[in-house]
C-alpha cells in the first residue's frame, strides 16, 4: 500500500521538477550534472509512467475481452444443456410412446387370437388355439 503512495510523491516531485527545469532551459541557463541527471530521471519515469498505464489499459482490455468470451461460452453452454436436456426429455416420451405401443398391439394380437378362435370354433365347431 506505502508503494503507490511513495510512487506518487516521487512522480510529483518528479514533475514539478521537470517543470523547474524546463522553465530554467527556456530562460538559457545551463543546468548542473545533478540537475541534469534528475531532468533524465525525470523524463524516463514519464515514459515509464506512460508505458505501464497503456500496459495496464491493454492488460485491462484483454481481460474485458477474456471475460466476454467467457460469459458468451457459459451462456452458448447454458442454452446446449438445455437443449439436451429437452432432447431426453423427446426420447423418454418417445420412449414411453413406443412401450405403449407395444402394449397396444400386444393387445390386440390377443383380441385377434380370441376372435380367430371364434371364428374357427364358430365354423368348425371346434376350438381353435387352446
Amino acid at each position: 500500500m506505502a508503494e503507490p503512495i511513495l510512487a506518487s510523491v516521487i512522480e510529483k516531485f518528479l514533475e514539478d521538477y521537470l517543470a523547474k527545469m524546463s522553465e530554467k532551459l527556456a530562460k538559457g541557463e545551463k543546468l548542473t550534472q545533478a540537475e541534469a541527471a534528475l531532468l533524465m530521471a525525470s523524463v524516463t519515469q514519464r515514459d515509464v509512467s506512460r508505458l505501464m498505464k497503456a500496459l495496464d489499459d491493454t492488460k485491462a482490455d484483454t481481460n474485458k475481452r477474456i471475460d466476454d468470451v467467457r460469459t458468451e461460452l457459459l451462456s452458448k453452454l447454458e442454452d446446449t444443456n438445455k437443449r439436451i436436456d429437452d432432447t431426453n426429455k423427446r426420447i423418454d416420451d418417445i420412449k414411453q410412446d413406443i412401450k405403449d405401443v407395444k402394449q397396444d398391439m400386444s393387445y390386440i394380437r390377443h383380441r385377434l387370437d380370441e376372435l380367430a378362435d371364434g371364428v374357427l370354433k364358430a365354423l368348425t365347431g371346434i376350438g381353435g388355439k387352446s
